[in-house]
């Protein structure tokens, strides 16, 4: 959310005009619960629909895992939205594609829409049981995430992650 980041431009547009970002394929065999993380920003009054489509099969059908709908921020100067698709359910094992569909509603100059800081990252969980993929412990989970969903989840010592969720009634240990 510093630096570099893509947009749809909202000048001279007509309603309904729609913008596509394609990745490249990516690889999840090795990812145990994938999960795909991105932030947006969207602000102006003539901002439509952001999508996030997903492809195992290069690119010929498509599913949409995540839309949001009209003006998010309130200035051009707001905080970024952070957004995680859980891709393990559907797609762990798979070489995907990841599409995001920017449409514009409205014919004004005021509907960008911007996405930024986009992965695919490996997410530990424990369940109450057992972590998965494994316990999480060092620098190896620095770009993980941790969700514990229930009971206590003993960590390793010196664990660096990029984010740790604790659902109600879970605890880290």
């Amino acid at each position: 959310t510093a630096g570099q980041f893509v947009y749809a431009e909202g000048s001279n547009h007509s309603t309904g005009d729609i913008a596509y970002l394609r990745s490249p394929s990516i690889d999840l065999s090795s990812l145990s619960n994938p999960e795909l993380v991105f932030y947006y920003h969207m602000y102006g009054s003539d901002i439509g629909d952001l999508s996030v489509e997903v492809s195992d099969d290069g690119g010929a059908n498509w599913n949409q895992e995540f839309i949001i709908s009209g003006e998010q921020q309130t200035s051009g100067s707001d905080p970024w939205s952070e957004v995680r698709v859980d891709l393990s359910n559907s797609y762990s094992g798979n070489t995907i594609e990841v599409r995001f569909v920017a449409e514009n509603q409205g014919s004004g100059n005021s509907g960008d829409i911007a996405i930024d800081d986009f992965a695919v990252i490996d997410r530990y969980i424990y369940n109450g049981t057992a972590w998965s993929p494994q316990v999480p412990g060092g620098n190896s989970t620095a770009d993980n995430n941790l969700l514990i969903e229930s009971g206590t989840a003993p960590i390793v010592s010196n664990t660096t992650a990029n984010e740790v969720m604790v659902q109600a009634g879970a605890v880290l240990d």
